[in-house]
């Protein structure tokens, strides 16, 4: 019930949060959230993997003047084996990432609660919240993985990036711009709404310090994105 209201009456799934919860309450919610967004990384898992090849491979080809045809071979070699590595490696860490996220953003939140609201809240009633809002994550995959396939870039969300072409998508502003998404924003109001709920504090300061959070996450991100592309 706590699940399905979330979408309709969020309100009242954090008002049963604030007065009873478990470790039901986050690790349910997640877990499903967990499974489905494993699932919509291996359909978008031969993107990323040509997006991985195409980058060694221009790599190659500028310092192809420097190597013998045996360590070209053998580059060749070594990427045809971190193919296999990848897709293990996101498997796994696909559903653990999203738990630790959680516990991380909780812990953040928790913060804003205490400091910024100046509410009597816990850790427990904060991770129950983020727990449920983790579902959104279900429908993002639901309705992003189909978008990626069509234009080839597991970068894509559901936001200004899809009026952009890759190459426009690069560097730190480009990547921020790419990681925009309304399921995202959708998370943010829903953090914020958890949030005067449980401290019964002020909407509108509690929506400003989680974009403000967002805004952070955006930053750290989309450079850490841009190095790694």
């Amino acid at each position: 019930g706590r699940m399905i209201r979330l979408f309709h009456a969020p309100v009242e799934t954090f008002e049963s949060v604030r007065i009873r919860h478990s470790w039901h309450d986050w690790f349910l919610p997640t877990l499903i959230a967990a499974i489905v967004a494993t699932v919509g990384a291996q359909v978008t898992m031969p993107l990323l993997l040509e997006q991985q090849q195409e980058a060694v491979e221009k790599q190659m080809r500028a310092n192809e003047a420097n190597m013998t045809k045996a360590q070209i071979e053998q580059q060749r070699d070594m990427m045809e084996k971190m193919e296999g590595i990848t897709s293990a490696t996101t498997l796994v860490m696909t559903p653990v990432s999203i738990f630790v996220m959680l516990f991380i953003v909780s812990g953040l939140v928790l913060l804003v609660g205490r400091f910024i609201m100046g509410g009597e809240i816990t850790y427990g009633q904060v991770l129950a919240a983020e727990g449920y809002i983790s579902l959104i994550l279900v429908l993002q995959v639901a309705v992003l993985t189909p978008i990626r396939v069509a234009k080839e870039s597991v970068l894509i969300m559901l936001g200004p990036g899809l009026f952009f072409d890759n190459d426009a998508l690069t560097g730190v502003a480009g990547r921020m711009l790419a990681m925009v998404d309304i399921f995202v924003l959708w998370q943010v109001v829903l953090g914020a709404v958890a949030l005067t709920v449980l401290t019964r504090g002020s909407f509108s300061r509690a929506l400003w310090s989680m974009l403000g959070l967002w805004v952070i996450y955006l930053v750290i991100f989309g450079g850490l994105t841009s190095l790694s592309v």
